[in-house]
């Protein structure tokens, strides 16, 4: 989704009745389901429902994961969106202090003593 660890799973139940007297029917698992907005999950589930909804058969399926895709890329984009524009209100990274770092002789030091001392 937008970090490398997330996935969305379509999961597809399909009864004994199935295509002829009973559609199939799909959930979308979340492997990190805490980190995805329940704006997302609630988009693709609705796009998922759709998708079977319009169709039956083999062309459901097909048609719920070109929906699921669809509906991800387009929260993708979203997001890049969202986050371009965030970046681009920040502060140039240019504008921040210089940190001088001091002293590093004394630490020196002491991690050396800490060392000696220390059984």
């Amino acid at each position: 989704l937008f970090e490398p660890g997330d996935k969305a799973v379509l999961r597809f139940a399909l009864s004994p009745a199935y295509p002829l007297d009973a559609p199939a029917t799909a959930s979308v698992a979340w492997a990190t389901a805490y980190r995805v907005p329940s704006s997302i999950k609630d988009h693709v589930e609705a796009a998922v429902a759709a998708a079977l909804a319009s169709s039956s058969g083999d062309a459901a399926i097909f048609s719920a994961v070109a929906a699921a895709n669809d509906a991800l890329n387009e929260e993708a984009e979203r997001h890049a969106a969202a986050y371009a524009s965030w970046r681009s209100a920040a502060p140039p990274v240019t504008s921040r202090e210089t940190i001088v770092w001091e002293g590093t002789e004394l630490t020196r030091r002491l991690i050396y003593s800490h060392h000696i001392i220390a059984p």
